[in-house]
């Protein structure tokens, strides 16, 4: 069977009608001709359908050859108003597609590659819906030729068609798929992030009209099976469908991805993702309009929203309780565009995401809730979840027991309604949440820092002269003990050329510390928790640590308990803003008191090199938590500075110089008339020796400002532990019998003895032995304030002088 379809096309393209024949020029095996077959339209504005059952009523390029046309007359589509077209597939289509993406990059969505990777099979799975003609279209405007239209035509498994699309567009593959989505309006946008509603582009459908759902059952994902768990199918008011939330899930990983409702032919609409935008609408709305005194739920997770409401719904949650269970999806910046108006006259509760990141989050949510009539707006406090454990590193301590316990797994939920119960019985009204936030489960905010950005300090307070802290003077002539040197409030700076022995003594400072003995010079304090970021020293770190112990072994118990150690040898960058949130919920978690870095240039090289304001944006970070900080770092190649900035020591409280061995041996000293001296006899013998030898200046000291330009010689023998070689300031054996020992402690270890500084020391004679207090009775027997009774209790309770017990309003204290 054959027309004149030369003619046919001509006519067509003058005239901008479609033309049909009805004579049969030619018909073999008196088969007759359909409606298809005998018209020629190039009028059309619509897509062509995806049914799979749809093939080409002819061989296109079959009869392109037959009547020696140009391609473009039966590949393309010819509008004869080209504004109007939908869509072109074109070459030139194409290299407009590549030299947009060339220039501004992927989208944003597609930065996380388990969701570029899901894009990518989508539009695999979208190319091989097309009809025959579309795909031609496509594999001609990308390069292809006759043969490889006929070959694909067969052949369109995405695995084979994507990389031949990578060649012919010397593009990777996520920048390929693009293109290739591009072609066939499938937006990555579209598939995760919901819009505002554009009154002015809202489409009218009939609920009547069938609606097919053209969303994959199961999609390939990075080599990943996913399969299609739940789709939350979403109405319009006038109960038409609109769009809905697909979830999917390997067992491990979900993507919620969002179909929309597009038109297809013959009253035939489908649900499709990244075909169109997704609307901010929450989820539910239907009922929550149809019934406007029902109290809302809204769960900010979606996966949590989800699946609470399959378990609602089969609870028959509403009819029991009148709650109505919602949620939205579309990703953390929906609720900037939430169509929120439909919760006016309804009490809404909102189920935040766990820990601080969620809390936070939720900030937005109420104040638009408020805005658009909602009656009242509580959050619910505890964390809900749908399989696995919450993160609770951004909660205290001493109440991250509590939080797992008041945890609710829907996977095990039996109850749906009690649930909800509680929910609202527990949620915090918004009036309370700030002081909930700070006094009772998260701990203190601290803004992140960007590496390159300057900080800037919101959470300042003003306080009266009275209000400030009392600090004793330190005399002069007592010996500062090590947590008077190393404290929160400080920042200490040890640098030295390399082979110095800079390792050697962070670890005897760590091993100080965490065991409540003395520090070269320094005396000891009450032991402390302490993390020792290892990026130095490896394997050979506890074999250090057992060698410096020799003689303390009875502190091994202490040790094992206060040493925290993070291994990063070989790669961590500490100005990651997301490894700085993992590090500084470890450290909350561990509850240290103190953390070693060793070193600057391992863990975070470019503070060494340019601008040190980010790494110290991290510290302040760190301080704020009441954690100290010291910073082990490398000289610069003379030796006499260390490498980077300036202010590197000039942001620090602390500056200490390591000469090691190889500095020391090449000194020659001078005598009072400028001749050339030997080298002590001690010293000399040291450097004999084997082992380090290190020289300690104190270059800034601002606990003791008489210990500056004070040096100090101790030498590590082979297998043996420091001792003192000469300088101004030996090593002291003072211990004192009436200072506080911790619990564990061994008896008589040398403790710190300086006297307390007024307030606490008012504080603590107003105690009695054996008697218990609550904060209200000491603030009316001392009359201080609140904040200034919490911030005395916290001195003494770190240093072992009172002891606390119960929590929340239920507390006491009481003599140690």
């Amino acid at each position: 069977m054959a027309f004149d379809y030369r003619e046919m096309v001509k006519e067509a393209t003058e005239t901008g009608q479609p033309v049909t024949r009805v004579r049969q020029l030619v018909c073999h095996d008196n088969i007759p001709a359909s409606v298809a077959g005998k018209t020629i339209d190039t009028t059309a504005t619509v897509v062509p359908s995806h049914d799979h059952s749809q093939k080409p009523p002819f061989d296109v390029l079959d009869y392109a050859r037959r009547w020696k046309l140009p391609p473009s007359h039966t590949l393309h589509t010819v509008s004869a108003n080209k504004k109007d077209h939908p869509f072109e597939i074109t070459p030139k289509k194409v290299a407009e597609i590549v030299q947009q993406l060339d220039r501004s990059g992927i989208p944003a969505c597609m930065m996380d590659s388990q969701q570029a990777a899901f894009y990518v099979s989508l539009v695999g799975y979208e190319f091989t819906s097309l009809n025959g003609w579309t795909k031609i279209r496509i594999i001609r405007a990308v390069g292809g030729n006759d043969a490889d239209a006929k070959f694909w035509q067969s052949h369109s498994r995405l695995e084979d068609f994507l990389p031949w699309v990578v060649k012919k567009l010397n593009r990777g593959p996520v920048i390929s798929a693009l293109v290739l989505g591009k072609l066939m309006c499938l937006k990555p946008e579209f598939c995760y992030s919901a819009f505002p509603e554009a009154t002015q582009q809202r489409a009218q459908y009939s609920k009547e009209a069938q609606v097919e759902d053209a969303t994959p059952k199961g999609i390939v994902v990075g080599a990943i099976n996913f399969k299609r768990l739940h789709m939350d199918i979403q109405r319009d008011l006038d109960d038409s469908i609109m769009q809905a939330v697909c979830h999917y899930s390997d067992g491990k990983n979900d993507i919620f991805a969002l179909a929309v409702r597009v038109t297809g032919e013959q009253g035939k609409d489908s649900l499709k993702i990244g075909m169109k935008a997704s609307v901010a609408h929450l989820l539910s709305r239907d009922m929550i309009v149809r019934h406007p005194k029902a109290s809302v739920l809204i769960c900010v997770d979606i996966k949590v929203a989800i699946s609470f409401r399959d378990a609602a719904r089969e609870g028959h949650v509403f009819e029991r309780t009148g709650v109505i269970v919602s949620g939205f999806a579309g990703g953390e910046e929906t609720p900037k565009g939430l169509l929120l108006s439909d919760v006016a006259g309804h009490s809404v509760t909102i189920v935040s995401t766990p820990g601080q990141k969620g809390w936070d989050g939720v900030d937005l949510l109420i104040k638009r809730c408020l805005e658009n009539g909602a009656t009242d707006v509580n959050v619910y406090p505890w964390p809900i979840v749908q399989g696995g454990v919450p993160d609770i590193s951004s909660y205290k301590p001493e109440m991250q027991d509590n939080v797992l316990a008041k945890t609710t797994n829907l996977d095990t939920l039996e109850l749906p309604s009690q649930l909800v119960a509680r929910i609202r019985r527990e949620a915090i009204p918004i009036e309370d949440m700030a002081s909930w936030k700070k006094n009772v489960l998260l701990l203190e905010k601290a803004p992140i820092c960007i590496e390159g950005e300057q900080s800037c300090q919101t959470d300042f307070e003003i306080v009266t002269f009275e209000m400030l802290p009392d600090v004793v003077p330190r005399e002069d002539d007592v010996p500062v003990a090590v947590r008077q040197m190393f404290t929160p409030q400080y920042t200490t700076l040890i640098w030295g050329a390399s082979n110095a022995g800079k390792s050697w003594l962070g670890i005897e400072l760590a091993t100080s510390l965490t065991t409540g003995t003395p520090y070269l010079y320094f005396t000891a304090s009450a032991p402390c928790t302490l993390c020792y970021l290892d990026g130095e020293v490896g394997s050979d770190f506890k074999p250090r640590v057992n060698q410096l112990l020799q003689g303390r072994e009875e502190f091994l118990p202490l040790l094992n308990k206060n040493l925290f150690v993070i291994s990063a040898k070989g790669g961590l960058n500490i100005l990651d803003g997301e490894t700085q949130k993992i590090l500084i919920g470890k450290l909350q978690k561990s509850g240290v008191k103190c953390i070693v870095i060793d070193n600057l240039l391992s863990l975070a090289p470019t503070a060494s090199k340019s601008n040190s304001t980010p790494f110290f944006d991290f510290i302040h970070r760190i301080e704020k938590l009441g954690i100290g900080v010291i910073v082990l770092h490398h000289a610069g190649k003379t030796g006499k500075d260390f490498k980077g900035p300036v202010d590197l020591a000039s942001l620090c409280q602390n500056v200490i110089h390591l000469e090691g061995r190889d500095q020391l041996e090449k000194e020659i000293s001078k005598d009072d008339e400028g001749n050339d001296e030997p080298l002590s006899q001690d010293l000399t013998e040291a450097l004999e020796g084997d082992g380090p030898v290190v020289r300690m200046t104190i270059e800034k000291c601002k606990i003791a400002p008489e210990l500056e330009r004070r040096k100090m010689v101790y030498k590590l023998p082979v297998g043996g532990i420091w001792e003192f070689v000469e300088g101004e300031m030996p090593t002291p054996t003072r211990k004192s019998s009436d200072s506080p020992i911790v619990e564990g402690t061994p008896k008589n270890f040398p403790v710190d003895s300086t006297p307390l500084p007024p307030d606490a020391q008012k504080l603590l004679d107003t105690m009695n032995k054996g008697q218990s207090y609550s904060r209200s009775d000491l603030e009316k027997i001392t009359g201080f304030t609140t904040k200034k009774t919490l911030n005395v209790l916290k001195s003494l309770l770190e240093i072992n002088r009172v002891s606390q017990k119960g929590e929340g309003k239920s507390t006491y204290y009481f003599k140690s």
